[in-house]
């Protein structure tokens, strides 16, 4: 069975003698573990209670202590609170419950025999004995796996050389791990609160942001508004412990050891790649979209923030390859916008940044005509639409007038044969009245006709939406006409 992080270990990292950081995983003790299987096996024998397995719980050794922390939920579950210890059930309030139960398992018994069924009365009372040990079993391991994990943590911060370690915090919180004098990290949770449950990580280095700018290019989807608030947003599992520690330790020893080389890695190199990106997608949006639908970058699931191509997204790249292209590389290219102030404050320290700049300018006014030209036939084919649906609807209007006589024919027949038969009154009308037929059937079609149009005219107006929305940014951050 796969070890679990701040279950079977913590996540951290630690100092080393030559100043570098490293990973490591430290084993939580598990001083209860002979007994958590002991009562965990007794579960199954029915000559065990529930009062056997108090009895054996009575050994084993925690604190005692409430802990506000997600064991044993997962980070994204809702209206969680820390696990407590079960409260003790008396010999006497036991016999009580197995009495009142047995008593209601009788009372169902000739519920179901009066229905001519068979009730199991000793089957289902095992089955609640058993329920009550395990519900019991679950409770007292969850609290002691947070008592484990609680104790095996204290120990962790008391070694000064552990700069970080994997939490378990209910709520926000915020930690600020200052690793040097020029690197930073900053790390905010929020586990515990169902879909807002985050796991966000901030790297600055000498007091700027760094940004993963290639990801724009890298990913089929990156919400680059949010970019520009964390180097990295991983989905709130526990999993990304050692995804997020890792890379904690890998940029801060390139920081460490070789400063031009971290600036290569994490600002050059980044820049670079966005930018072939973009020169790509201007040239050609289609071949990098049928790219992504042929090729899933397994490394989307670690994070919240960009995703693999989707079916929707294909079906749509199928139907509307033209108008998806167009405002496919404007939203990335006029996105990458958003940059520009973290890039401003890196052109001050760096002088290669200043001509990437320039051209991140100039490939965002070069579109802005395309984007234009396509709105403005995307507003034109959905005027055509539009019309389209008002000469259906009129159609619409004919027939129905046309079927009027015939259904109030058909409403006074089942009025008189009576509503029990409706089904067979409306058969016999429409093979009597094939005119009928046919007219329900041009209703139908002009119906449908009119539902995909509009569902046209909604697809086309979510293709005019994002245009106008990369129009708007290119034309405010770069104060042109």
């Amino acid at each position: 069975m796969p070890e679990t992080v701040n279950i079977d270990f913590i996540s951290c990292v630690a100092k080393t003698v030559n100043g570098n950081l490293t990973y490591k995983e430290i084993p939580v003790a598990k001083p209860n573990k002979e007994i958590l299987s002991t009562i965990e096996s007794m579960i199954d024998n029915p000559n065990r209670t529930l009062i056997d397995l108090q009895e054996c719980a009575s050994k084993l050794h925690y604190s005692g202590e409430y802990h506000h922390i997600c064991i044993p939920h997962s980070y994204n579950a809702s209206y969680i609170n820390g696990p407590k210890i079960p409260k003790e059930v008396s010999f006497s309030d036991y016999q009580n419950l197995c009495k009142e139960k047995k008593a209601s398992l009788e009372e169902q018994k000739k519920e179901f025999e009066e229905k001519g069924k068979e009730f199991d009365v000793d089957a289902a009372y095992e089955q609640y004995l058993k329920g009550l040990k395990y519900e019991y079993f679950s409770r007292i391991r969850s609290y002691i796996n947070a008592d484990e994990y609680m104790t095996a943590l204290s120990k962790v911060k008391l070694n000064n050389k552990n700069l970080m370690f994997s939490t378990e915090t209910i709520g926000r919180t915020i930690f600020n791990y200052p690793i040097s004098d020029d690197v930073n990290f900053e790390v905010k949770t929020n586990f515990g609160y169902g879909s807002s449950a985050y796991f966000y990580v901030n790297l600055t280095y000498r007091g700027i942001q760094i940004i993963p700018y290639s990801d724009i290019v890298r990913y089929y989807y990156a919400n680059m508004a949010h970019f520009g608030e964390y180097t990295r947003q991983y989905r709130p599992r526990h999993e990304s412990w050692p995804i997020f520690l890792n890379f904690v330790v890998e940029t801060a020893n390139l920081a460490h050891d070789n400063p031009e080389e971290f600036v290569a890695t994490w600002i050059k190199n980044e820049l670079k790649e966005m930018m072939v990106g973009l020169r790509k997608l201007k040239k050609d949006p289609k071949e990098l979209i049928k790219s992504f639908r042929d090729n899933i970058n397994p490394m989307a699931e670690n994070y919240i923030s960009v995703r693999n191509i989707q079916g929707s997204d294909k079906r749509l790249f199928k139907a509307y390859p033209n108008e998806m292209s167009t405002a496919y590389k404007a939203d990335k290219i006029s996105g990458a916008l958003r940059f520009l102030d973290n890039l401003t404050q890196l052109s001050e320290i760096y002088d290669f940044i200043s001509e990437s700049i320039t051209e991140l300018k100039e490939i965002n006014i070069s579109i802005l005509p395309e984007i234009q030209e396509t709105l403005k036939g995307i507003r034109e084919s959905i005027l055509v639409l539009e019309h389209q649906i008002e000469n259906l609807e009129q159609e619409i209007e004919a027939v129905e007038k046309r079927i009027t006589p015939y259904s109030q024919t058909l409403d006074d027949l089942i009025k008189n044969g009576g509503e029990e038969k409706r089904a067979s009154i409306i058969d016999l009308f429409k093979k009597n009245n094939p005119r009928y037929t046919e007219l329900l059937n041009k209703l139908d079609s002009l119906r449908s006709e009119v539902q995909r149009k509009r569902s046209l005219i909604h697809e086309r107006r979510n293709f005019e939406d994002s245009l106008e929305q990369s129009e708007k940014l290119i034309v405010e951050t770069l104060q042109v006409a």
